[in-house]
């Protein structure tokens, strides 16, 4: 084998290893070990190691791309946060967090945001600059209204509220068209906006466990819903609007005040699954809806 082939074969396997290790990153467990090479560090992961404050010299990673920070005891994080560019995620989870830094709104390139678990009641202004964030986890904080700065993301697709002291809905939510998953669960909502209408791309609304008394007619625009849980709420009917939900597959009204259900609710062609239990519904209505929902599982 001559030299000049040898050379060729050394330099494609060099390119390949290189090209291994930059598609597979290494994982640095503890913030110590990534300030040796900070500048290497794209994934970080700190979980569980019982902090109670997180260093400022993390904002040295300036390659970081995910951040794990879940289950530490952490009740503020550092503005060097905002240092941290090329981050796409950070999972905040199961900590003490009461606010967060503004320079986060610097991170303009994250796509998922997890802050389950925390003790947040706001949310910084200046997260209206997160313009590619996707998913949004605040869930179980202590929220009482939907933080005004949501409205501004409009690439999200699931949006987590669920278990807050929320009463109520902002009419903006409507701008949020690019939804998927929207779950306002736990929380204390009595009625809902109009607007909700407008989430045409919606395909699964959890809402149960509020205090609802009725549901808007603009829910049935929802055409791309599949899924709607409203367990464990008020309700002692619902609109005649579900005409529209024609992807709707299950639909969950156990544990509410309904005695009767709207006529279009027979025109759920694709509806698997449609659930009763726990509302005073009349064996003959029932029968009804078996006839009208022949291959429709019927929980009563």
């Amino acid at each position: 084998m001559n030299s000049k082939y040898t050379l060729t074969i050394l330099l494609t396997l060099l390119l390949l290893n290189t090209h291994a290790q930059k598609n597979n990153p290494k994982v640095y467990m503890s913030l110590s070990e990534a300030l040796q090479k900070p500048r290497e560090v794209e994934l970080l992961n700190i979980r569980g190691q019982r902090l109670q404050s997180l260093s400022d010299s993390v904002g040295l990673c300036k390659n970081l791309v995910f951040l794990n920070l879940m289950k530490n005891q952490l009740t503020v994080l550092p503005s060097s946060m905002g240092k941290l560019t090329k981050l796409t995620e950070v999972v905040a989870d199961q900590n003490m967090l009461t606010v967060l830094p503004e320079e986060m709104g610097n991170l303009k390139k994250l796509q998922h945001l997890q802050l389950k678990k925390n003790k947040l009641q706001q949310l910084p202004v200046s997260f209206k600059q997160l313009k590619q964030l996707q998913t949004l986890e605040i869930s179980n904080n202590q929220f009482t209204s939907m933080p005004a700065t949501i409205s501004s993301m409009k690439s999200l697709t699931s949006l987590n509220l669920s278990d807050n002291k929320i009463g109520q809905l902002p009419a903006n939510i409507g701008t949020l068209t690019k939804l998927l998953q929207l779950n306002v669960s736990s929380n204390n909502l009595t009625n809902l906006p109009n607007e909700i209408g407008r989430l045409k791309s919606l395909e699964t609304l959890l809402l149960e466990n509020n205090k609802l008394t009725e549901i808007p007619a603009e829910t049935g625009n929802l055409s791309n819903l599949k899924t709607l849980i409203l367990t464990q709420n008020n309700l002692q009917g619902l609109p005649d609007c579900f005409e529209g939900l024609q992807k709707l597959e299950t639909l969950i009204l156990s544990y509410n005040q309904i005695t009767e259900l709207p006529p279009s609710i027979h025109k759920l062609t694709q509806l698997k699954t449609l659930a009763l239990i726990g509302n005073p519904i009349t064996p003959a209505r029932l029968e009804q809806l078996r006839k009208a929902l022949p291959d429709t599982d019927i929980r009563f």
